[in-house]
């Protein structure tokens, strides 16, 4: 008679598993996406086999979750912006300006405060909005990048 051995989970398995939770992301789907079969990725989440950069690279395309990041990243300060692109150049570049110009409003807003060498209370507002915004800051001047570097 086989005993099943138990298999102590990785924060690897833990992250898989709760990624794939968070997403609603079926093993199904996961199997079918990177061409694995749903045993073998039910053998990842049990902590029975190592996962592969496939499934990594898989998940994190559909989820953006930054806690595959933090894996690889540990406790090395990282932003990661994936870098889309915009269909029709036109009508969408005089908007990506318009929305950038915004930002850099909220951006000269931080430099003013840390000029000025005293942080008060509104001034934490500013930088909670600011640090919320960054991300999207990042993702925009992306988008410009490869607007541009697509038309060139």
């Amino acid at each position: 008679m086989h005993k099943q051995e138990d298999h102590e989970l990785s924060d690897d398995n833990l992250t898989l598993s709760q990624a794939l939770e968070d997403a609603g992301m079926t093993v199904k789907q996961l199997a079918s996406l990177t061409g694995r079969s749903g045993s073998q990725i039910y053998r990842y989440l049990s902590g029975e086999a190592t996962i592969p950069s496939v499934i990594w690279r898989t998940v994190y395309g559909r989820t953006r979750d930054l806690r595959i990041l933090q894996l690889i990243t540990g406790d090395i300060s990282v932003i990661s912006v994936p870098v889309e692109t915009c269909g029709d150049l036109k009508c969408s570049l005089e908007t990506l300006i318009k929305m950038r110009r915004s930002q850099i409003g909220v951006e000269q807003e931080i430099l003013d405060i840390f000029a000025d060498g005293r942080v008060d209370d509104s001034d934490r507002r500013s930088i909670e909005r600011f640090k919320k915004e960054f991300p999207r800051m990042m993702g925009l001047q992306g988008r410009i990048y490869a607007m541009i570097v697509n038309k060139v």
